[in-house]
């Protein structure tokens, strides 16, 4: 349409546009497997991953180049499971940069934090010191993870990543809440990470209120097994730290 020299640009409406074209297909749709969080969110992750099962034991290389177990890393304690894309991603390492500072925290809160990704070892060792990092990273570049778990990041083919996740952990690797991290703001914030530990403690530690007197029954009758350390000796408990 135009009027005299002066031309006028009809933009059509978003009613107008071919919605096919634009359409993103929903996860049924693609026949994705689905999960849910605690929050009720969908994870795409192998159907069985869910919270109150039990995640799977895995067995990789860490960064100084030592077979780790994840049962033996998180011990009788609650545990934070990163599985991250690699140090190659900006992303991933900002998020790991945050964790340097609540990791402060898990210590003296006696709970773990443990990052796999699918660098070889050399480059996991050059993740975890570049950003600081004194927790153990694990390296999974046979993809051993990814492939299990059907989180293979296909949308990103020449590094062939994992979609990164959080996997906050009772003890027993009996999972507690999944969180899908394929966007920066999926990932929890230190917050949602402290409150997920909170709740996890709360359930785990028979010992959370010892204002009650049962507890202050239980100490003077010396059943010392209901107090951390639950049967063993502060220095059995500093040699299975990391």
């Amino acid at each position: 349409m135009f009027f005299g020299s002066s031309y006028i640009i009809m933009i059509p409406s978003v009613r107008d546009i071919d919605r096919n074209r634009f359409m993103i297909k929903t996860a049924k749709e693609c026949d994705f497997k689905q999960s849910h969080t605690a929050k009720g969110a969908f994870v795409i992750m192998r159907s069985d991953i869910v919270p109150g099962a039990l995640f799977p034991d895995y067995e990789l290389t860490d960064h100084a180049a030592k077979r780790r177990k994840l049962s033996e890393l998180q011990g009788q304690n609650p545990m934070v499971l990163v599985l991250s894309r690699g140090g190659f991603c900006p992303k991933d390492r900002r998020q790991a940069e945050l964790l340097v500072q609540l990791h402060r925290e898990l210590e003296v809160g006696y709970c773990r934090l443990v990052t796999i990704s699918t660098d070889n070892i050399t480059l996991t060792n050059e993740y975890r010191t570049g950003v600081g990092a004194h927790w153990p990273f694990l390296s999974d570049a046979g993809r051993i993870v990814q492939k299990d778990l059907d989180i293979a990041e296909y949308t990103d083919p020449a590094n062939n990543p994992m979609i990164p996740h959080v996997i906050v952990l009772e003890p027993g690797l009996v999972i507690y809440k999944i969180y899908n991290g394929y966007w920066f703001f999926g990932r929890p914030t230190l917050e949602d990470l402290r409150q997920d530990l909170r709740a996890v403690t709360q359930k785990c530690r028979p010992d959370w209120d010892i204002t009650t007197g049962e507890m202050k029954a239980a100490w003077k009758e010396g059943r010392k097994e209901l107090f951390y350390p639950y049967g063993k000796s502060y220095a059995q408990t500093l040699g299975e730290q990391d």
